[in-house]
């Protein structure tokens, strides 16, 4: 269907229903990547509260590769990890239409946050990321603050429920302050009610 489809612009696939999902896996994300990377019409992409894991990440980089259409992507609550939200990172470098990423709820970490940061260098259309809940720490917000030193797009940043203190937060604005050509407007590492920072 995804393949012939000529007018289908925006499929959601996530079932929040006892935080179940669909229960897609790793086998289906190729299916998706196979479909996806010829349909362009495809705008918004909704695959969150899956299974999507290590295998499932390289698909979906894949996928981000290949296709020249996909705006908005939102892979929140799957389990994309470490190796995964590399493979992932590394599709994504290259992708050139993609302006809205949600990937909060895949448990990144730092070495996911080194290749999200090696992307940012590269990538000049997102503008809104989220990274809450990805077990991030100081030294991840340090090798993130390394892509948006050149980046030039990017307006919303949101990395809450990580774990990162004063260090981490200082990282940030110092990026901000230091960088002329940075887009960001907003930031927000709160671990409660407070934490956004509007810049």
């Amino acid at each position: 269907m995804l393949l012939d489809s000529i007018s289908l612009k925006s499929i959601k696939l996530s079932v929040v229903f006892l935080f179940a999902g669909n229960g897609f896996t790793d086998d289906d994300a190729r299916h998706f990547t196979e479909a996806l990377s010829t349909n362009s019409r495809i705008k918004d992409l909704d695959l969150s509260h899956n299974k999507f894991c290590g295998r499932g990440g390289e698909h979906l980089g894949q996928l981000l590769a290949n296709n020249e259409g996909l705006e908005v992507l939102d892979l929140s609550w799957n389990h994309l990890r470490m190796k995964g939200a590399v493979a992932f990172s590394a599709g994504f470098k290259v992708n050139m239409m993609l302006k809205h990423l949600d990937l909060s709820w895949n448990g990144f970490g730092n070495e996911g946050a080194l290749a999200m940061g090696e992307a940012l260098k590269f990538n000049n259309t997102l503008v809104h990321l989220n990274l809450s809940y990805n077990c991030l720490t100081n030294e991840g917000v340090s090798m993130l603050c390394r892509g948006l030193e050149y980046n030039e797009t990017l307006r919303v940043l949101l990395l809450a429920y990580n774990s990162i203190t004063v260090e981490g937060a200082l990282a940030l604005v110092n990026v901000v302050k230091n960088t002329p050509k940075t887009a960001l407007e907003q930031i927000n590492i709160c671990v409660s009610g407070s934490g956004s920072v509007m810049l």
